[in-house]
C-alpha cells in the first residue's frame, strides 16, 4: 500500500516543491483505510475498515485465522502460539494490502510459515465472517472440546497473552483441576503439535518431558548429593 499511496501522492500533490504531510495522509486515505494505531505504532488500515474493526481483528486472531493463511503450518510453533505472538507484536503493512508481525526491538519479522516466508494476513470477507464468529465465542477453539483441554490450553499460554475473560476462566477452571504441571502442559503442547502434523517440533517437546522426568528421578533418589 505504501507504493500505491506514494504514487497517488505524486500524481495529486498540489505543492510540487515541498513535501506536505497532510497531502500524503490524504493519499493514504484514498488508497487504503487511512492511518490507525495498533500496540502503540502507526499502521495503514485496510480500505473500508476503521481502526476499531482492525484492532478487534488483530486482538481476536485465532488459530483458525492463522491456519487460513498458512495451511502448510507455522515454523517452530503452533497456530495458537503464532496467533498470540502476532497479536502482541507490532503489525506492519506489506505490499499488496497484507500485514505481518514484527519485533518492536529490531523490526524483524516475528512469525514464519513452514515455507520459511514471513506470515502475511489479509483482511477479506472470510476474515470478517470468522471475526464475527470468534467474537460470539471469544477464545474458543473448536478442536478443544473438554473443560480439561480448555484448562490446559489456557494454562499453556503466558498470562500476559490472555484477555481478562480468559484469565478469569483459567482461574475458575483451576478450582476444579488445580495448577497444571510443566509435564501436563508440555504433553498437551506435544499432542497439539502432532495434531498439526508438526512431528519434529512435537518430538522436541517430548524430549523436554523426558528431561524433566529424568531430573525428577535423579534428584528423587538423592543423585544430586
Amino acid at each position: 500500500m505504501q507504493v500505491v499511496a506514494l504514487a497517488h501522492y505524486a500524481a495529486t500533490r498540489m505543492d510540487r516543491v515541498n513535501f506536505v504531510a497532510s497531502e500524503l495522509e490524504a493519499s493514504i486515505q484514498a488508497v487504503s483505510g487511512g492511518i490507525g494505531e495498533y500496540n502503540g505504532y502507526k499502521v495503514e488500515l485496510p480500505r473500508g475498515v476503521n481502526e476499531e474493526t482492525f484492532t478487534a481483528w488483530i486482538k481476536n486472531l485465532s488459530p483458525r485465522m492463522i491456519e487460513y493463511f498458512a495451511p502448510e503450518g507455522i515454523a517452530n510453533m503452533t497456530y495458537e502460539e503464532a496467533a498470540d505472538l502476532f497479536k502482541n507484536s507490532r503489525v506492519r503493512s506489506t505490499p499488496g494490502g497484507g500485514y505481518e508481525a514484527i519485533y518492536n526491538a529490531n523490526g524483524q519479522e516475528a512469525v514464519f510459515t513452514e515455507n520459511a516466508e514471513s506470515l502475511r494476513i489479509f483482511w477479506n470477507d472470510d476474515m470478517a465472517k470468522i471475526l464475527a464468529e470468534e467474537r460470539e465465542r471469544p477464545g474458543q477453539d473448536p478442536s478443544i472440546s473438554t473443560p480439561r483441554e480448555r484448562w490446559l490450553y489456557l494454562s499453556s499460554r503466558p498470562t500476559g497473552f490472555l484477555s481478562d475473560e480468559e484469565r478469569e476462566e483459567r482461574f475458575n477452571l483451576s478450582k476444579e483441576f488445580g495448577r497444571a504441571s510443566d509435564i501436563e502442559i508440555l504433553e498437551f503442547r506435544a499432542q497439539r503439535l502432532e495434531a498439526q502434523n508438526k512431528n519434529k517440533e512435537a518430538q522436541r517437546v517430548r524430549d523436554q518431558i523426558e528431561n524433566i522426568k529424568s531430573r525428577v528421578i535423579f534428584f528423587g533418589f538423592g543423585g544430586g548429593d
